[in-house]
């Protein structure tokens, strides 16, 4: 879940949480201006749903964050976390799984099979290997 609004008149602000009920951190003097806050509406554009401030900007979320200056140009976006980038040739020395070993097709279904309680997988290349795939809710140690 996100938070998105302005903060005094020439800032935003994103709020990360766990989940929807967060506490609010308003009084938080760290980062209580003195100033008044911008207004800013709702809006949906095709850098996804967020908050536009007319003179200041605006800051949308999708797959990714995207922050927009006030002529509505990108000025910057986060890079996607994709959960399914993979690399080669690589493995974990110790495996907490989320779920027992699974056998699947391709390297896609067994990335699909990695659920809220994972955190990372192993794809096994091994011809006819069974089971081939294990999600896990935390890993350590990598090996080439």
């Amino acid at each position: 879940y996100y938070g998105l609004s302005t903060r005094g008149s020439s800032a935003f602000r994103i709020r990360i949480m766990t989940n929807s009920e967060a506490k609010s951190i308003e009084n938080n003097p760290m980062i209580a201006p003195t100033e008044k806050d911008a207004q800013f509406i709702n809006e949906t554009c095709e850098y996804g749903d967020g908050i536009w401030s007319q003179g200041l900007g605006g800051i949308f979320v999708n797959d990714v964050l995207s922050v927009l200056d006030a002529k509505k140009n990108l000025l910057t976006q986060t890079l996607k976390n994709d959960a399914c980038d993979y690399a080669v040739g690589q493995d974990a020395s110790y495996c907490d799984r989320s779920q027992g070993p699974l056998t699947v097709s391709s390297i896609t279904d067994c990335c699909a099979a990695c659920d809220d309680d994972c955190q990372a997988w192993i794809f096994g290349t091994t011809d006819n290997l069974e089971p081939n795939c294990w999600t896990c809710s935390s890993i350590s140690g990598g090996e080439a």
